[in-house]
């Protein structure tokens, strides 16, 4: 997500993240303040600000320096994942 606390973790540790910005419409947030910080912080080129999930494979795959070629997810894995998320989300929601 792009947080305070993590993206300042990073950049301390000489790293230049990619971020997702958590959004309140998804009731993630209470607001978008993690969408200015996002785009701020990718304005001053401190961080790579993903707003489309459809592109985050390929903005992780070029930053990794893989070919887009070769750079196909693995469908049982993104299954797989996408399911423990929903777990965790339903279950958090309890």
């Amino acid at each position: 997500h792009a947080g305070a606390g993590s993206v300042i973790t990073a950049l301390a540790f000489g790293k230049r993240p990619i971020v997702v910005p958590r959004l309140q419409r998804y009731g993630e947030a209470v607001d978008d303040h993690q969408l200015w910080f996002g785009r701020k912080l990718a304005a001053a080129g401190m961080v790579t600000c993903v707003e489309d999930l459809d592109r985050l494979f390929e903005v992780v795959a070029a930053d990794a320096g893989i070919p887009p070629a070769s750079a196909r997810p693995d469908e049982r894995l993104v299954e797989t994942l996408a399911s423990y998320i929903d777990s965790s989300i339903t279950s958090n929601r309890r």
